[in-house]
């Protein structure tokens, strides 16, 4: 097979966004090389997103289910596909110009890579956008060269076309710094499907971090590369987002995510388990304090039994009625902001 040829299958998942996903399918078409093909799956849409599907001919191939949420919408998408390498998109996202041939060839040219990803841009659905958003979205203030390993330039690896800027390529073990937080916009990845096998699932159950869930899985399993270099646009809109969740659920997720891929590899713990440790009070620690918040008290006071050392300001509040404990953050957070004034 040569170069730059290496055929992909493009997943995207949608539900009720039939204003939006002709501009994803559209970038996703004009990525596309003969051989690919791109899986819609229809996660049970009650607006007219089957009318606007229908237009499309191959290599779209457009498949209805019963509404099961995205981590499910994608695994159907995996089952369907029959290329080496799988990609992903959102329905109200869009590919850049360039996203699947930069990383087609560099897939191809490296087959020790299990997956790669790259930087991704914003547009803020009140006005602007934001470009190399990906370091604001991770939090991780380390270089790559720390988070992977030293990089290398494209060019070095494979051709790199006209008019394209060269940029680095980390290639290494991503699966410990994913304990703390994800570093993988869905829209940039794209995998071996066959060498991934089991390890390419999304979590079904999750509200939020299915997407987490699978590339630390994946992470485990094989080696991941960044690409530096932006691939997709990440479109803010009136509609909600799957990243849409409140903190606690939030949290619970994290806390979730952590027990069931870290939590319980033996290999792991044998050699970080008190980072495990550290990482998982973390989670437990902010979970109390939203908790106590909210006046729900006697919640907190449960969730301090199961980290080893809560701050003493913390425990205290804890044992404070829910009403009393409400109202003294709320005047402290009023206070700081009026003094912030």
């Amino acid at each position: 097979m040569t170069a730059n040829n290496l055929p992909i299958s493009v997943i995207i998942p949608t539900y009720n966004r039939a204003s939006l996903i002709g501009r994803a399918i559209d970038s996703a078409l004009r990525e596309s090389l003969p051989g690919d093909e791109i899986i819609i799956i229809n996660d049970g849409s009650t607006d007219n997103t089957d009318q606007i599907l229908s237009s499309y001919k191959e290599p779209v191939k457009c498949h209805k289910i019963t509404n099961s949420g995205a981590g499910a919408a994608r695994n159907w998408g995996i089952k369907l596909a029959k290329n080496p390498l799988v990609a992903f998109l959102d329905s109200d996202d869009e590919w850049m110009p360039g996203k699947l041939s930069l990383q087609r060839a560099f897939m191809e040219a490296c087959p020790n890579v299990l997956f790669s990803f790259t930087n991704f841009a914003v547009t803020f659905k009140e006005g602007g956008d934001a470009h190399n958003f990906l370091i604001n979205w991770h939090k991780d203030p380390r270089p790559w060269d720390e988070i992977l390993n030293p990089g290398k330039s494209y060019s070095s690896i494979c051709h790199l076309p006209d008019g394209v800027s060269d940029f680095n390529c980390y290639i290494g073990n991503l699966y410990p710094s994913l304990l703390r937080i994800s570093y993988c916009n869905t829209d940039t990845v794209v995998v071996r499907r066959a060498e991934a096998g089991e390890a390419l699932h999304f979590a079904e159950d999750l509200k939020w971090g299915e997407d987490w869930f699978c590339y630390s899985q994946l992470a485990k399993k094989g080696m991941a590369a960044y690409l530096d270099f932006e691939s997709a646009w990440q479109h803010g809109h009136e509609g909600g987002r799957l990243t849409d969740t409140d903190i606690i659920n939030g949290i619970i997720t994290r806390i979730t995510i952590m027990e069931r891929i870290w939590g319980v590899d033996l290999e792991f713990q044998k050699k970080h388990s008190q980072i495990y440790k550290q990482f998982l009070d973390e989670q437990h620690l902010r979970k109390i304090k939203e908790l106590i918040a909210l006046g729900r008290t006697a919640e907190a006071r449960a969730e301090i039994r199961l980290i080893n050392w809560t701050p003493w300001p913390i425990r205290l509040m804890s044992t404070l009625p829910g009403v009393l404990a409400r109202l003294l953050i709320t005047g402290r957070n009023l206070l700081r902001s009026t003094i912030g004034k």
